[in-house]
C-alpha cells in the first residue's frame, strides 16, 4: 500500500515535476481536497481518480473493491503527510523567497540611500561651488566698485587742491600787488613831499640869499655911490648895473647850489625808495619762497594722505571680508555695529572760500 501511495504520489509529483509552482500548488491541493473527499466518501469522482490511479500503478484488479479500498485508506493518508511535507517545503522557500527578497530589498535600499547620499554631496558641492564662485564674482566687483571711488576720491582731492592752490596763489599775489601798488604809492607820495619840501627850502634859501645879496648890494652901493660921490663921481647907472649883475651871478650861483642841494636830497630820495623797494622785492622773493615751501609741504602732506587713507581703505576692507567670513549669516548692513565709522573732517581744517581772499 505504501508503494501503491508512493507511486501515486511519483505519478502526480512527476506529473507535477517541470511545471510551475501554481500547477504544483494546484495538484496538491486537489490531492488534499481529494484525500478529504474520500475520506468522507463524499464525492465517487474521487474515487475514480483513485481507483484509476491504483490501476494505472499495476494493482490487480481481482478482489477491487477491497483492494481498491484499502489501497485508498493507507495512500489517503500518505497523501495527507505528502501534502503537510510538501506544504511545510513551500512555506520554507516562501520563507527562503522572502528573505532573499527582504535581503535584496535592503541591498536596493542601501544602494539607494547611497546614490542619494552621493546625488545630495554632488549638489552641495556644485552649491557650493557656485556660492563660492557668486562670492568671489562679487568680491572682485567690489574690489573694482572701491577701486574706482578710490581713483574718483584721488582725483576729486587732487582737482579741489589744484583749485584750492590756485585761489591761494591768485589771493597771494592779489595781497602782494596791493602791498607793492600801497609801497609804490607811499614811495611816491614820500618823494612829492621830499621834492616839495626841497623846493620850499631852495625857495626859502634863495630869498634869503637875495635878501642878503639886495642888503649887501645896498650897502656896498651906498658905500660905493659915497665913494663914487666924493672921489670918482662915477655913473650911478653903470654901477647899479654891475651890482645888477653881480647879484645875478651871486643868484646863479646860489640857485645852482640849491638846485644840486635839491638833486641831492632827489637822489636821497630815489635811494631811499629803491631801498625800500629792494626789501619789497626780497620780501616779495621770500614770500614766494614760502608759499612753494608750504605748496611743496603741502603735496608731501598730500601724498602721505593718500598714503595713509589708501591703506586706511585696505584695512577697512580687510576687515570686513573678515567680519563677512565670520558672520557669513548676517546680510549686508547687520554687522556695520563692528566697522568703526568714518570721522569727519574737523571744522577747524576746512578752509573757507571767504578766508582766502582776506589779507
Amino acid at each position: 500500500m505504501a508503494a501503491l501511495a508512493s507511486k501515486c504520489v511519483g505519478k502526480w509529483g512527476a506529473a507535477a515535476q517541470g511545471v510551475d509552482v501554481v500547477s504544483w500548488r494546484s495538484w496538491r491541493q486537489g490531492v488534499v481536497d481529494q484525500a478529504g473527499v474520500l475520506e468522507f466518501g463524499c464525492v465517487w469522482c474521487g474515487w475514480g481518480i483513485l481507483e484509476a490511479g491504483c490501476s494505472r500503478s499495476g494493482v490487480p484488479v481481482i478482489g477491487r473493491s477491497q483492494l481498491v479500498w484499502g489501497s485508498w485508506q493507507q495512500g489517503g493518508v500518505s497523501l495527507y503527510i505528502g501534502a503537510n511535507i510538501l506544504n511545510k517545503e513551500e512555506r520554507f522557500q516562501e520563507n527562503l523567497f522572502k528573505e532573499r527578497i527582504a535581503k535584496a530589498e535592503a541591498k536596493v535600499w542601501s544602494q539607494a540611500n547611497e546614490l542619494q547620499k552621493q546625488a545630495v554631496e554632488k549638489i552641495l558641492e556644485d552649491v557650493n561651488a557656485r556660492h563660492k564662485f557668486e562670492i568671489q564674482v562679487l568680491e572682485e566687483k567690489h574690489q573694482k566698485d572701491l577701486q574706482d571711488m578710490a581713483a574718483k576720491t584721488k582725483t576729486e582731492m587732487f582737482r579741489n587742491m589744484k583749485n584750492e592752490m590756485k585761489r591761494e596763489n591768485l589771493a597771494a599775489e592779489q595781497r602782494m600787488v596791493h602791498r607793492i601798488q600801497r609801497i609804490m604809492m607811499e614811495c611816491h607820495r614820500e618823494k612829492m613831499e621830499a621834492v616839495e619840501k626841497a623846493r620850499e627850502e631852495e625857495r626859502r634859501i634863495s630869498q634869503e640869499a637875495i635878501q642878503a645879496q639886495k642888503s649887501k648890494a645896498m650897502e656896498e652901493l651906498l658905500n660905493a655911490g659915497v665913494s663914487i660921490m666924493k672921489d670918482q663921481k662915477m655913473n650911478m647907472s653903470q654901477l647899479i648895473k654891475e651890482k645888477e649883475h653881480e647879484m645875478n651871478i651871486y643868484y646863479g650861483i646860489a640857485q645852482k647850489q640849491k638846485q644840486e642841494e635839491a638833486q641831492e636830497v632827489l637822489q636821497e630820495a630815489e635811494k631811499t625808495h629803491q631801498a625800500t623797494l629792494g626789501n619789497v622785492m626780497d620780501k616779495l622773493v621770500n614770500t614766494q619762497g614760502e608759499l612753494l615751501s608750504i605748496a611743496k609741504q603741502l603735496g608731501i602732506m598730500t601724498n602721505w594722505k593718500d598714503f595713509l587713507e589708501e591703506e586706511l581703505q585696505e584695512t577697512r576692507a580687510a576687515f570686513q571680508k573678515y567680519i563677512n567670513y565670520t558672520f557669513p549669516q548676517l546680510s549686508p548692513g547687520h554687522a556695520d555695529f563692528i566697522m568703526p565709522e568714518r570721522k569727519k573732517t574737523p571744522s577747524n581744517l576746512v578752509v573757507k572760500d571767504d578766508e582766502a581772499t582776506l589779507e
